[in-house]
């Protein structure tokens, strides 16, 4: 059954006026802000994902359902409903850290300027074909598990949103050369960055 209820809910306070941030989404920092702010990811969420791999090993090695020759035992099914109560506990707590990160920015800021990123792109497997095999398959196959884990575009969606009702605005840009590029000249180049944490 569905409800539709009719509410009336008071309207946040507006960000203050004229004020701007930008935002960098990663996976070592979860968001750093223009104004040097970090947000760490979760830090318990690192062991939800090891309890997750930890049930799955266990269910590999059970004898699950084969259609039209067994049926699921009743000790698979008992383990089926813990590897979906972990994935809703995983995903239960990333909505609510972005939940409580994005209504901390969108009070803050008024303009919020982000990374149009493209995570179909970026998560693009390594492992190549048999003619141009890939490089460092499993270093790629652990960053594109941790920006799944991200879940960077909820993360903006829900910004948008909260931006909107705080009478702000989301601003996406091309993420090219962002990170080379100088703020006060405009000057692009490699060089202004000699490693990841240094600009």
């Amino acid at each position: 059954a569905a409800f539709l209820i009719e509410a009336q809910a008071e309207r946040p306070e507006p960000a203050p006026e004229g004020t701007s941030v930008g935002i960098d989404l990663g996976v070592a920092k979860y968001a750093t802000l223009s104004t040097g702010e970090h947000y760490e990811p979760l830090k318990s969420f690192e062991e939800d994902l090891a309890k997750l791999a930890k049930l799955q090993r266990q269910a590999a090695k059970m004898e699950g359902p084969i259609k039209g020759k067994r049926r699921a035992s009743a000790n698979w099914i008992k383990h089926q409903k813990k590897i979906a109560k972990q994935h809703r506990r995983i995903a239960n707590k990333r909505k609510d850290y972005i939940e409580r990160l994005t209504k901390d920015i969108t009070s803050q800021y008024q303009h919020i300027v982000v990374e149009d990123l493209s995570l179909k792109n970026m998560t693009k497997s390594a492992k190549g074909d048999a003619d141009n095999p890939g490089k460092n398959v499993r270093a790629k196959s652990g960053l594109n598990r941790s920006l799944l884990n991200g879940a960077f575009n909820q993360f903006n969606t829900r910004l948008i949103a909260k931006a909107i009702v705080r009478s702000g605005e989301v601003i996406k840009v091309n993420p090219a050369y962002t990170s080379q590029t100088c703020a006060a000249c405009g000057h692009v180049s490699a060089d202004n960055r000699p490693d990841q944490a240094t600009f």
